[in-house]
């Protein structure tokens, strides 16, 4: 049965302990986007939680940016709430999931809630922080997960380190999880930190 209550040490310290930190460490640092990005949306509040009035225009919006219809847009308050959310609609109980490591909190926690079992996915420090496809295949294979389906769980750029996966990667792990009747979900929410060659 999935926890009725999710508890992250991380979440539970930002929300009690972390203003006496003399360093900020529960704030993302994401920078709000400029309103202009939104056209004719710009008086409407989209910068904050937008109301329910606003999200179809929002979806609209952002669909248009990024070439999809708007049926695959959906706004959600923050990368947590999608990453939960995606998991929901892609986990189910009994399938496993090869989550990254070092990874940020909510990642196993969302698999967990949706019933499924994680694996660790090692991020090698020497190697840059990249994930070895081989070892994402082991992490998958029949032995490790039985019939059930087998997903691929990441941030990119990687949380903590900021490392980027390349096309190569991606493509490549989308592959390990396809091949293992799953999917590769990525949280790309500080992509726009990468470096424009990434």
């Amino acid at each position: 049965m999935a926890p009725t209550n999710l508890r992250l040490p991380y979440l539970a310290w930002a929300h009690t302990h972390s203003a006496r930190s003399p360093y900020c460490l529960s704030q993302s640092g994401m920078p709000l986007p400029d309103p202009a990005w939104f056209g004719d949306l710009a008086g409407l509040d989209v910068l904050s939680y937008a109301t329910i009035d606003a999200l179809p225009a929002v979806e609209g919006r952002l669909a248009e940016l990024f070439g999809v219809s708007p049926e695959r847009v959906v706004v959600t308050a923050g990368a947590s709430a999608a990453m939960l959310l995606a998991s929901m609609i892609w986990f189910r109980r009994g399938d496993t999931v090869a989550v990254e490591t070092p990874a940020y909190q909510s990642l196993a926690a969302a698999v967990e809630h949706a019933g499924a079992q994680t694996v660790p996915l090692e991020r090698d420090p020497a190697a840059g922080w990249k994930i070895d496809l081989a070892a994402a295949q082991r992490a998958l294979a029949p032995a490790n997960r039985g019939a059930a389906a087998g997903h691929v769980f990441i941030t990119n750029p990687h949380n903590p380190s900021g490392a980027v996966d390349g096309e190569r990667e991606i493509r490549g792990l989308a592959d390990v999880a396809a091949d293992a009747g799953g999917v590769l979900l990525s949280c790309e929410v500080y992509m726009e930190y990468a470096h424009n060659e990434a």
